[in-house]
């Protein structure tokens, strides 16, 4: 019996590089965990629809991954949602009325498996992602808010510390870089990657002290702090590795690999 019976996962930077591909020796590698009696799953800043949805398609997973940076559960072979956690309606319409009058950072807009936006000249910049104009819905359901500061960081970040925060108590602003763009996510304060992370192992049925997390940024802090055994990849920040119980190779070293063979070989 291995002693870790689960991975979760981040997406970018951890299971996959700058392509979104999963490399065939890190798809073999979780083949052979889930042969052996574990569970590989996902959690990940990203929507479903789109990259996530396809590495899920590639590997041939069944079991529920967690999205928007935790504010959705889902399963990922039908796209059923099997716990969610959206930003208040009131907050959307005003954080977005905000961003639009006070700013000029580009943002997006994550709900009902779509992304939209004011800017459409985004999908340019993002041509892996397919854009809807913000006119075309409203403030319902929304699980994130994405804003893209690259080049803007210091603007944004003053933003961010001494307008929003201030404006939503109930809002969690949390700072997501990604190897295509800074950012940050906005989400509910309840859904973050710790409290998706312990909602999914209710569903799993699995303690925390089963379950090894791996990941590359700062957002990944809180799914360390909902796991047993914590990992984080070669490139990850200072202050990631020396949280984390392991550092592995990076993404494009396939570190994922070397940490499912220590947990099969029972060297962890």
């Amino acid at each position: 019996m291995i002693k870790y019976k689960a991975i979760i996962s981040d997406f970018d930077g951890t299971l996959v590089g700058k392509t979104f591909e999963v490399s065939p020796i890190v798809k073999v590698a979780i083949g052979k965990f889930i042969k052996a009696g574990g569970i590989f799953t996902i959690a990940t800043g990203k929507f479903f629809p789109g990259v996530v949805q396809n590495a899920c398609r590639a590997l041939n997973l069944s079991t529920p991954v967690i999205t928007d940076g935790g504010a959705e559960i889902l399963n990922p072979t039908s796209g059923e949602v099997l716990h969610a956690e959206y930003i208040n309606d009131e907050d959307t319409q005003m954080l977005i009325q905000m961003l639009m009058d006070d700013t000029k950072i580009p943002f997006e807009v994550h709900k009902s498996g779509k992304i939209y936006t004011p800017n459409m000249e985004l999908s340019k910049k993002f041509s892996y992602k397919k854009y809807y104009n913000l006119n075309e819905t409203n403030f319902s359901d929304t699980g994130k808010v994405r804003l893209i500061i690259t080049g803007m960081e210091k603007e944004a970040d003053e933003f961010v510390e001494y307008k929003l925060k201030n404006q939503f108590p109930e809002v969690c602003f949390l700072r997501a870089d990604n190897a295509n763009s800074k950012g940050y996510d906005i989400t509910s304060e309840k859904a973050t990657k710790h409290l998706a992370i312990l909602e999914l192992l209710k569903i799993l049925n699995l303690k925390s002290e089963e379950v090894a997390g791996v990941g590359d940024q700062y957002n990944d802090f809180p799914l360390f702090t909902a796991v047993g055994f914590k990992v984080a990849m070669g490139d990850a920040p200072e202050e990631l590795k020396e949280f984390a119980d392991l550092v592995v190779p990076t993404v494009d070293e396939n570190g994922l690999v070397v940490l499912i063979e220590k947990i099969l070989n029972e060297k962890i």
